[in-house]
């Protein structure tokens, strides 16, 4: 049986090879004028850029800032307790996500948590709705870093932010969950493990 799925995985891709050869893109290909200042380039790029953004403030802070959802994602209050938890699983106290790669931006010094967790808050019809949530907003995978050779932080808007591990942060939910339950295997009592375990962290804080 694994050799007839193999000889048919093969067929289909020799059907690939039976057709008409690749043809090349039409227009032809052009290549744009080399800078001859990259220095100069890079500045004059980055300053448009700034440019654009301050046109469209508002744009900017729903990427960047606002949760997916008003509904959906994670409680921000059980979302701010989990270090409280399993501190040994979380980051800094300056910034208990660090270890999935989030950083705090300092061009928003005040924002409560690091940036790339958009709180509903902001977005909200109500007010003064009971619960806020806190999701991943496009700006954790969008929104990167690097150190220049000055020695500053510089940020990358619309970039790649390669430090973040979106896997690490489901991994260290799951360990926090589990070191409130422990050994424990009933469902209702799992629950109210978890339930008394963040009842405790909140008081402690």
């Amino acid at each position: 049986m694994k050799y007839i799925f193999i000889s048919v995985l093969l067929f289909i891709s020799l059907l690939g090879c039976g057709h008409k050869p690749l043809e090349e893109p039409a227009p032809p290909p052009a290549v744009k004028n080399t800078p001859a200042v990259w220095l100069e380039a890079q500045t004059n790029r980055r300053l448009a850029k700034q440019a654009y953004i301050a046109k469209h403030q508002i744009a900017y802070d729903w990427f960047g800032n606002f949760a997916f959802s008003e509904t959906d994602g994670v409680p921000y209050i059980l979302l701010m307790l989990l270090p409280e938890i399993a501190p040994e699983y979380w980051g800094s106290q300056h910034n208990f996500l660090d270890v999935i790669g989030l950083f705090k931006d300092q061009r928003q010094a005040d924002y409560p948590v690091a940036r790339g967790i958009g709180i509903s808050a902001f977005t909200r019809r109500e007010p003064l709705s009971n619960i806020d949530y806190a999701s991943f907003t496009c700006g954790a995978c969008h929104i990167g870093r690097v150190r220049s050779d000055d020695g500053k932080i510089r940020y990358i808007d619309g970039g790649v932010n390669t430090e973040f591990n979106i896997v690490q942060y489901r991994v260290k939910v799951y360990k926090t969950l589990q070191k409130a339950v422990g050994e424990e295997q009933d469902p209702e009592k799992r629950h109210a493990q978890i339930v008394a375990a963040f009842l405790h962290a909140l008081q402690t804080v």
